[in-house]
């Protein structure tokens, strides 16, 4: 789940599913759709490359696709 976003920067904090929260940086292609993904809350299902200590510890993510697991109460947005 997202905690955090900084929209200058897309960086925030990230929960993953054991409850640790790691920093994340949106490295995607389409800003105006990741900001809107961060705004719908619940799990997400993320594309990254994610950096690992020697003990294979997650400690950065660099995400580059955001997948919703849980249907949006949102209407799709007309991008035109």
């Amino acid at each position: 789940m997202f905690v955090s976003l900084n929209k200058e920067n897309n960086r925030g904090m990230f929960r993953l599913l054991d409850g640790k929260s790691v920093p994340y940086h949106f490295k995607g292609t389409d800003e105006f759709r990741f900001h809107r993904d961060f705004a719908d809350k619940g799990p997400v299902r993320v594309s990254c490359t994610a950096s690992l200590d020697e003990s294979l510890v997650v400690k950065r993510l660099d995400i580059t696709t955001v997948e919703h697991l849980q249907g949006s109460l949102l209407p799709p947005v007309d991008e035109n």
